[in-house]
């Protein structure tokens, strides 16, 4: 029988306030960040209260305001029923989700004692309780911190106790094993995720049941503190720091609205995330794919064959790196041909550029869906080059979203005329305050208040911008940042090297592949195989050169600084771009 709106929100207050069978929160909706313990608390707030939680002033209105639309607390109500996440193991519907984020907030705070402006380090694969523990953060008014899935245990240390984390969550019993040796003194707990916990590591699941069902809603995040790491030029990861004012949050909103109505989102949206959600960029599409109502269907890992099988049962949106792109157009003409993809209506590409002479032939196979957004950890999304444009402006990453500045500069910091190449500053309310506890790399990415990725890039007579070289020394393989200081560090350790310099070269599939060019100590010998393993044991297997070559002495300027730009040079000569 079908269910009616009526039915939907009766049925959402009893899934959700189990032991309050009066709750108003059954009746008028609540927005502001708060525990409900007591029959007081659910009234309507007095007028200096109200002012104190929302930063308005005057009376407040007849009752309490509704839901923040797109929010879990709203949809709860509205589609309760309604099919919210899936992965390879369960399905969740609205109403459970929102129900085991109160319980999972209320035992964080409650059995563990994180509160309000805390965080969590949350170290997931895809799956569905990466959104579970994601809401039930927002919720206590914590933030998470996410980590890479391929870090290694020292790198997942160090994370933690620079973000100053009070909980540690993964899925891998390894890793919550290794997190007892973990030094930070905010870390209090590891919870894990699936599996068998270790003694003394919560499981995620007994939390849960642990947790009291007394509804929570999340609240703005006004004055919070996000961190996501990038690996920065140090070798260490750098924490790129969020916090917003109303106004800002006001001006995000505004941008955000833009992005989803030119990616066409919908309430009937099924959104496929194939790309790791510890990166900014899937995490965001997700994120507003799940505002608008949608379901989202979680890969743990990308597979091309499974992804356009999926594809084909009816996914309207999706986020990709271009090597995924190119791996589903590699699969055989027939399986393309006898997909159907007539639903898909966005296809947000990142993470590295996409080759233009892909462009065509992916319009093709997939239909005028593709979005290029670019953007980076630091800034957010700044630019969109949209389908109309795909093939006209095909080397370009597009215009600046509305509310986005951009600012072209020289070494010297003036604005570059137009056709000159610059490099790529980013007014936006997507972009960090800073780093964490890194003065000195904030001021080398700041310019007034713009940031830079590091990106060189100039712009055409129709105000469409082309990335077209890198300042810093990132490499993007396969969409995913890696950073040569780190990889430099570890190769120097070896006891045979002098110096290392690693930069990324052209690879058709990834994009970059990494190559190390090694100056050896005076008499000392070693072999690539040696070195690579070297580094094999100590970062993460995306992170290792791919090949490694000798010099007797390294190219340096006057200063002594590795010249890495003429080591570069060759594998990037007769190209258009230099990444």
């Amino acid at each position: 029988m079908p269910v009616g709106p009526g039915q939907n929100r009766a049925l959402a207050c009893a899934r959700h306030v189990v032991h309050r069978a009066a709750s108003p929160l059954c009746v008028q909706r609540l927005s502001l960040t708060a525990v409900y313990k007591d029959p007081e608390a659910l009234k309507s707030p007095g007028a200096a209260e109200h002012d104190k939680l929302t930063g308005m002033t005057g009376a407040p209105p007849a009752g309490p305001p509704p839901m923040p639309p797109g929010s879990l607390e709203a949809w709860a109500m509205e589609t309760p029923l309604a099919t919210a996440l899936s992965d390879r193991r369960r399905s969740v519907d609205w109403a459970t989700w929102n129900d085991r984020a109160n319980r999972l907030a209320n035992a964080l705070e409650q059995e563990l004692g994180l509160a309000a402006g805390g965080r969590a380090a949350v170290r997931l694969r895809n799956r569905v309780e990466w959104f579970e523990v994601g809401s039930a953060l927002a919720k206590v008014g914590a933030a998470p911190v996410p980590v890479g899935t391929r870090l290694t245990a020292d790198e997942v240390a160090y994370i933690v106790g620079h973000s100053g984390a009070q909980l540690f969550v993964t899925d891998d019993p390894e890793m919550a094993r290794a997190a007892s040796s973990f030094r930070g003194d905010a870390l209090r707990a590891t919870i894990l995720v699936g599996g068998d916990a270790p003694d003394g590591v919560p499981n995620l699941e007994e939390l849960i049941r642990a947790g009291q069902s007394v509804p929570r809603v999340a609240g703005p995040p006004i004055g919070a503190k996000n961190i996501s790491y990038t690996s920065g030029t140090t070798g260490r990861p750098k924490g790129a720091v969020r916090s917003y004012t109303p106004q800002q949050l006001q001006a995000l909103g505004a941008i955000v609205a833009t992005i989803n109505t030119k990616l066409r989102l919908g309430s009937d949206e099924k959104h496929l995330v194939v790309a790791p959600l510890y990166h900014a960029a899937p995490s965001f599409c997700a994120q507003q794919a799940s505002r608008a109502g949608g379901h989202l269907m979680l890969h743990e890992r990308f597979d091309a064959e499974a992804a356009l099988e999926e594809m084909g049962r009816g996914v309207t949106s999706t986020f990709m790196v271009p090597t995924m792109v190119r791996r589903i157009l590699a699969l055989p003409e027939e399986r393309l041909r006898t997909t159907d993809l007539s639903s898909l209506r966005a296809l947000i590409l990142g993470g590295a550029p996409f080759p233009a002479e892909m462009r065509a032939p992916a319009q093709e196979v997939l239909g005028e869906v593709l979005f290029d957004m670019y953007g980076s950890t630091e800034t957010g999304f700044a630019t969109m080059l949209e389908p109309a444009d795909q093939v006209r402006k095909a080397a370009s990453v597009g215009r600046p979203l509305d509310g986005v500045d951009v600012l072209l500069l020289d070494e010297e910091h003036r604005p570059v005329a137009q056709g000159e190449r610059g490099v790529f500053f980013i007014r936006s309310p997507m972009q960090v305050n800073g780093y964490h506890a890194d003065e000195e790399a904030t001021a080398e990415s700041a310019h007034k208040d713009y940031f830079t990725a590091g990106d060189v890039a100039y712009e055409d007579d129709e105000g469409f911008l082309y990335i077209v070289d890198r300042i810093k020394d990132m490499i993007l393989v396969g969409g995913a940042n890696i950073y040569p200081a780190e990889i430099e560090q570890v190769l120097r350790a070896h006891p045979a090297v002098l110096d290392a310099a690693v930069f990324g070269i052209p690879n058709e599939d990834l994009g970059e592949e990494i190559k190390a060019i090694v100056e050896l100590a005076p008499g000392e010998t070693a072999e690539p195989e040696e070195l690579i393993a070297h580094c094999g044991e100590r970062l993460a297997k995306n992170k290792w050169p791919r090949s490694i070559d000798f010099l007797a002495e390294l190219p340096r300027n006057p200063t002594g600084k590795v010249l890495k730009r003429e080591l570069r040079a060759p594998w990037w000569e007769g190209r258009d771009r230099s990444i």
